[in-house]
This record gives C-alpha cells, structure tokens and sequence, in this order.
C-alpha cells in the first residue's frame, strides 16, 4: 500500500489512536470529519446532497451516541471519546473489509472503549479481517483471537487468547525469542 487512498481501494480500514494527528479534520464540522470517506455516495453531480449526508451521519451519530452541539458543530469541540466515535464511524461508513485498529481506544473514556470492543466483536462475528495493535495488554486479551507479539522483529509469541496472558505476552515482548 502506497498511501492511505490506496489502502481503501484495497478494502483497508484504519482507526487510528492519535485522533488529532492521523484521523480528524479539527475545523470540519462532525458530518464532514464522518462522510470525507463516502463523500461521492453522498454527493449528486458533484456537490454533497445535504439530505444523503445528514441521512448517513445521523445514522451513526445515533448509533454510538456521539454527544455535540448537533452534526454541524466542529470535531474539535468534542471529547477525546466523541472524536473517536465520528472516526469509528467513519472507517465504518467505508466498509471496508479489513480493519486496523492502532491503539485505539488510548486517551478514551471506558464507555468509548467498550463501544469500539463491541464494534469490534460485531465486525469479527460478520466476518471481517480484523488487526489490533495496542500496547494496552487487557485490551489484546479482551478484543483477539490470536495474538502476536514480536521482540526486535522477529515473532516472539504466537498464540491463542487462551494460550496467553499479561504476563506472557509483557515476557515475550520484551525478551530474546528462544531458538
């Protein structure tokens, strides 16, 4: 994958955890953050059809329960958790059929993280490819089948969930993998 448009080509999805850095538009308003992905599904002959738009982004803000001043209030007036909520919907309005979920739930509220668990359960039970990378090690034993860890790169763990836990992942991670 060369950039992040030829990753959604691929069917790639990515919900970042550095929401400020890699996912949200701070001055576009929550509708325009949500749909920038699906912006041609929304648009007629060109120009985004406000009544596709707010059809869509209403879906979603009803959905994960995204409080702000409306859908037209800018992304950057929302809490770190509401901010996630429009990016997590919109790499779902994608629909792509890969996930990738970098540490995305730090710097959230424990209503948020366990929406983006949720989500991430329904995703896997459609059959959806799903990778979480997260230094949150409940977070791996609560969301992953399997779980990989690597030392300098090399795979130092492959397991189960139930072949796994803190401590022998936190062990893996950190030490020389055994030849």
């Amino acid at each position: 994958m060369t950039n992040p448009a030829h990753a959604l080509k691929l069917g790639v999805g990515y919900l970042p955890g550095d929401r400020q850095k890699h996912a949200a538009f701070p001055n576009l308003s929550v509708a325009e953050n949500l749909d920038v992905l699906v912006a041609a599904e929304v648009a007629r002959w060109g120009f985004i059809c406000l009544r596709r738009q707010a059809a869509l982004v209403v879906g979603y803000y009803t959905q994960f329960k995204i409080k702000a001043h409306g859908i037209d209030a800018p992304i950057r007036t929302l809490s770190g958790g509401n901010q996630q909520k429009v990016i997590l919907a919109r790499t779902l309005a994608a629909n792509p059929n890969i996930f990738v979920f970098h540490d995305s739930t730090q710097r959230v509220d424990i209503v948020t993280k366990k929406e983006v668990y949720t989500v991430i359960d329904a995703l896997a039970r459609r059959g959806r490819a799903i990778l979480v990378v997260s230094s949150d090690l409940e977070e791996i034993l609560v969301t992953c089948d399997r779980i990989v860890a690597l030392h300098a790169g090399p795979v130092a763990l492959n397991c189960s969930r139930a072949g796994a836990s803190q401590e022998t992942i936190l062990a893996a991670a950190t030490s020389s993998p055994t030849t």
